[in-house]
């Protein structure tokens, strides 16, 4: 729904077309996206040691 093909498998994702459709982002950044990424990385990480 919100990613088009651009060729060899790759795909990419239309933020705006997912709003548009509905969708909520529960990080709606990048920085805040890849800020609680790399928090749940480091707590699975972390646990699996």
């Amino acid at each position: 729904m919100g990613d088009r093909t651009m060729g060899r498998g790759m795909k990419v994702v239309l933020p705006g077309l997912l709003r548009e459709r509905g969708f909520e982002f529960r990080f709606p950044t990048w920085p805040d996206a890849a800020t609680d990424l790399c928090r749940r990385w480091r707590e699975e990480r972390g646990a699996s040691r």
